[in-house]
């Protein structure tokens, strides 16, 4: 019950709808574009 009602405020929240599906693949997408980024500057030193 606690675990419910906790994943209910945090659904009411907009960090809650930060955490769609679409925003996280967003997320994931620009961490992929930066970690590749840093390890081509890297290799490039």
């Amino acid at each position: 019950m606690m675990a419910d009602s906790r994943w209910r405020w945090h659904k009411s929240t907009w960090w809650g709808w930060m955490w769609g599906p679409i925003p996280v693949a967003f997320m994931l997408l620009v961490v992929g574009l930066a970690g590749a980024f840093f390890y081509f500057y890297v290799v490039a030193e």
